[in-house]
């Protein structure tokens, strides 16, 4: 009978162990939950229609979240457009390189094109990631804008001009934003925090169900002592 009782006394100790590593768990998971990015928005900023053999400007807006410093890169048709200046890379290639900081909260930039060949055409943002002011990962925005071409450019209009990059680099996170130019994955720490939460969750689930077999042992055995 003592050596029950005995018994008994030990998984009620355990129980309580396991009820407190419950209530921590609790109390720390959720400072685990990954960040909730603030948010962002990105504009395209060009006329609905545009005339073959004509330049004309495409403003890039990126905004809100106090914006320190953008990664990312506007895609457009070759066939209809050619890539003239204002971005971060150089080329009529069908990419132009959007890689600019700020120190006013937003980043903005003046692309350059030309009209080349009649009809509809697309471009689209891609944002590879976005930063603000104090370097903390904001959310990556995508947009897209369509314009009309009326007629085709002459041979003559064609545009040959070299492209000039962007060089605007303006607020104390330079030495980051080069980092990030050069491939450095600043998104780690996210997301070893995404992993962290998992692996707390789990143990939090295991010792539940340890909780639940420990009372239901005792609760037999008392039945059975009654």
């Amino acid at each position: 009978m003592a050596q029950y009782e005995e018994r008994d006394t030990f998984l009620e100790k355990l129980l309580r162990k396991l009820i407190a590593c419950v209530v921590v768990l609790a109390i720390v998971i959720p400072f685990m939950t990954p960040e909730v990015f603030a948010e962002t928005s990105v504009s395209i900023g060009v006329a609905d229609t545009v005339k073959g053999g004509e330049k004309f400007t495409v403003t890039v807006s990126y905004t809100g979240g106090n914006v320190g410093r953008v990664n990312g890169g506007l895609i457009y048709d070759t066939d209809k457009l050619s890539y003239i200046s204002g971005g971060s890379s150089s080329g009529d290639t069908g990419y132009v390189q959007l890689s600019k900081a700020g120190d006013d909260g937003a980043v903005n930039f003046e692309l350059k094109f030309q009209a080349v060949s009649e009809g509809s055409t697309t471009m689209s943002i891609d944002t590879i990631d976005v930063y603000d002011l104090n370097e903390n990962l904001l959310s990556s925005p995508s947009t897209s804008k369509t314009i009309k071409i009326t007629g085709n450019a002459a041979k003559t209009e064609t545009v040959t001009e070299t492209t000039a990059q962007e060089t605007t680099l303006n607020h104390d996170s330079v030495q980051t934003y080069d980092k990030q130019l050069i491939g450095v994955d600043e998104k780690t720490d996210n997301e070893n925090s995404g992993s962290g939460m998992m692996v707390l969750i789990t143990i939090t689930a295991i010792v539940a169900v340890l909780i639940l077999i420990v009372s239901v042992v005792l609760i037999t055995r008392r039945k059975k002592k009654l």
